[in-house]
């Protein structure tokens, strides 16, 4: 079983690297909407891709991450004084999110939640730190 559930966890982890790579800037991917691109990748129900999805973000291969009034909740590394405030915007029907510097108007996203892959996560962070120190400087 261990292994069934390591193949299934590489195939969830697979298909949402190269949604990642499909996705343009700093697009988001929504659990929702990766769970049900999922079901066409793994050939599954919506149902069993969303328990998938879940299984491999509770095993630590992805990330979830929530926020708060539009305010991403980003795990920064430890020492981070200060961190920027990181704003997500985008439309909940289509599943389109990305990644804003300022607070932005639109409609509710109250239960959208964001996967990313570890990696993604480590150059969005890397990638919001280097902006803030550069228009601290300048």
């Amino acid at each position: 079983m261990a292994e069934e559930m390591s193949g299934r966890h590489a195939a969830v982890v697979a298909a949402v690297r190269e949604m990642e790579s499909a996705a343009k800037g700093r697009a988001l991917l929504a659990v929702g909407a990766t769970s049900r691109r999922l079901v066409s990748v793994l050939g599954v129900t919506e149902t069993t891709a969303l328990r998938y999805l879940r299984q491999t973000i509770q095993a630590g291969l992805l990330v979830e991450l929530e926020h708060a009034g539009r305010k991403l909740l980003v795990p920064w590394p430890e020492g981070t004084e200060n961190p920027p405030d990181v704003w997500v915007n985008g439309e909940p029907k289509k599943g389109a999110f990305r990644v804003t510097e300022h607070c932005e108007a639109g409609p509710a996203m109250a239960k959208v939640r964001f996967v990313l892959t570890p990696e993604r996560l480590k150059v969005l962070v890397t990638q919001v730190l280097a902006e803030a120190v550069e228009q601290r400087t300048t």
